[in-house]
């Protein structure tokens, strides 16, 4: 069988059935709530990996086609969104400073790990522009650091 170097419509992230998003977004929510009554540090952990995991699928299926300029802003909005997400669960999962150090750098991954290439065809590991997958782990890995950086600082001396 001879491999097509153009990509098919799931490859370059054509819509699915909205049922079928519906299911796997109410499987997704009662498998983490599941979770997060088992055991809090957990359902942390998991919820910030499989959030970064979805946005960097979304987006890696995506930014081929954008500006330079669109997609350091969208990986900077992820890296923001990121970083009030581990924030937020946290705060509410574990209370000493080592364990919230430990879910801070499990954060850190998930938002770098978009600045890799998108494993899902040749095709597209083949056009994707080096400089551009350098420019959106830059940006989410920065807009990351400063705004958790933030977070922690307003909530220091908040207290």
């Amino acid at each position: 069988m001879r491999m097509s170097p153009i990509p098919n419509a799931n490859e370059i992230g054509a819509s699915k059935p909205i049922l079928y998003l519906a299911i796997k977004a109410a499987i997704t929510v009662a498998y983490l709530a599941i979770l997060w009554w088992l055991w809090k540090p957990v359902g942390a952990y998991v919820t910030i990996m499989m959030v970064g995991g979805y946005c960097t699928w979304v987006i890696s299926s995506r930014y081929i086609f954008w500006h330079p300029t669109r997609t350091t802003i969208v990986a900077a909005l992820f890296g923001t969104f990121m970083a009030a997400l581990v924030c937020l669960s946290t705060i509410v999962s574990v209370k000493s400073w080592w364990a919230k150090l430990l879910l801070g750098f499990w954060g850190l991954i998930a938002v770098a790990y978009i600045g890799s290439p998108s494993h899902t065809s040749n095709y597209r590991a083949t056009t994707i522009s080096k400089d551009q997958l350098q420019y959106i782990a830059g940006a989410a890995i920065c807009t990351y650091l400063l705004v958790s950086a933030c977070i922690w600082l307003i909530l220091w001396l908040h207290s």
